[in-house]
């Protein structure tokens, strides 16, 4: 574990901590900036005049990096739920691993390169067990400062390759309270928000998605969905695969796994409806009827907005 990072990272969260406490957590909304001592400084001023005036033979930066990943995380009436894939990509190797991480009471998943999210990790999980923070907004906040400072390392050597983001669930009060779901951007923000999919799959989920979510369903249904949306991707998208990891962070009582053989029987089902959804559509859109139907019950359903007062 690089214990500078996580020295330089807890430095700072345990300031903004103890300011916050004395204002009596008053919000405060503004951007962190890192604090590093001079030598670093004078090294990376050093290493950038160096850079500007020869090449080193580098190769240019990709323009864009996409992590192999499907992350579908939404806030329901009973608490939230995260699902995410398994596929993931070492060099050239693909392999199998667990995306949603759990640290200090609060459940974590990462999608960007993978060298990038296992330093991630790792410095979270040392400034997390530190930090000991009290509640949920002061964990945020050695999030925001891990993930602020992978990124400004990382920006100068990789452009715009460093895009990652994570999601992070939790109760208000760690250990009780509401679970909430925060969107954490590379530049080191969180916002809290009710439903998101995020990774290399994310256009294909959302589209279906954001038409079947709705923040009344429990936690279960919409792992249902998740599962079978994620089955669905990994059709269309090479990069998104594996039976999924199922967490739920239900209100007042925390974090939990969904059965794992209970995953797998719904993965199944979905494996089944998926693969005759192409003839499904193609027998469809042969049959007139089809149309014929729903243009029936579209016009009953203007003629009844019409009527109303």
């Amino acid at each position: 574990m690089n214990q500078e990072m996580i020295k330089a990272t807890l430095e700072n969260s345990v300031k903004f901590i103890k300011k916050k406490r004395v204002l009596e957590k008053k919000k405060i909304e503004r951007d962190l900036i890192k604090q590093v001592n001079k030598k670093t400084i004078a090294y990376l001023k050093l290493i950038r005049s160096i850079q500007k005036g020869k090449n080193f033979g580098r190769k240019k930066s990709p323009e864009k990096a996409e992590s192999s990943t499907l992350i579908i995380a939404a806030k329901c009436k009973d608490g939230v739920v995260m699902v995410a894939d398994r596929r993931m990509m070492r060099g050239t190797i693909c392999s199998d691993e667990k995306k949603i991480t759990e640290f200090s009471k609060v459940s974590i998943a990462f999608a960007g390169l993978t060298g990038l999210r296992d330093k991630f990790l790792e410095t979270v999980d040392g400034v997390l067990q530190a930090a000991r923070a009290v509640n949920l907004s002061e964990a945020i906040i050695g999030v925001e400062d891990t993930m602020a400072l992978i990124s400004d390392r990382y920006k100068k050597r990789l452009g715009t390759a460093t895009q990652m983001i994570a999601l992070l669930a939790g109760l208000k009060n760690l250990s009780s309270g509401e679970a909430k779901l925060y969107h954490i951007l590379g530049n080191g923000y969180a916002e809290e928000i009710d439903f998101l999919c995020i990774g290399h799959g994310e256009p294909y989920a959302t589209s279906i998605a954001q038409d079947l979510y709705h923040i009344n369903l429990t936690m279960e249904a919409m792992a249902e969905i998740a599962i079978f949306i994620i089955n669905w991707v990994e059709k269309l998208d090479s990069s998104v695969g594996g039976i999924p990891d199922v967490i739920f962070v239900k209100n007042d009582k925390g974090i939990s796994d969904m059965d794992k053989a209970k995953v797998g029987e719904i993965y199944k089902k979905a494996d089944e409806v998926t693969k005759k959804l192409p003839k499904f559509i193609t027998k469809a859109i042969q049959n007139p009827k089809i149309f014929e139907a729903q243009k029936l019950s579209d016009d009953t359903n203007h003629k009844k907005k019409e009527n109303q007062p």
